[in-house]
């Protein structure tokens, strides 16, 4: 997780350098920073997903180890 934060910022900062080139380059090379800009935004929508969905699945799975251990206290308690 924390290489997947550090590429989400990695990313942040490829945005605003291809961003800023894109905005001050003459005419004919603003499509090869276009592309760039799209594709950094492209894979930090990507990285961020992940983040997202390793997340969820990190909280549904210590969820689930805590809903184990209740179930097991009770039978316990019931016998």
């Amino acid at each position: 997780m924390k290489i997947a934060y550090v590429l989400a910022v990695v990313l942040t900062l490829c945005i605003f350098y291809t961003g800023y080139h894109f905005l001050t380059v003459a005419a004919e090379h603003q499509v090869f920073w276009g592309v760039l800009l799209i594709l950094a935004f492209q894979a930090q929508v990507a990285t961020k997903i992940w983040i997202f969905m390793e997340t969820g699945r990190n909280h549904t799975a210590r969820e689930i180890r805590k809903l184990e251990l209740r179930l097991a206290q009770r039978q316990q308690a019931q016998h």
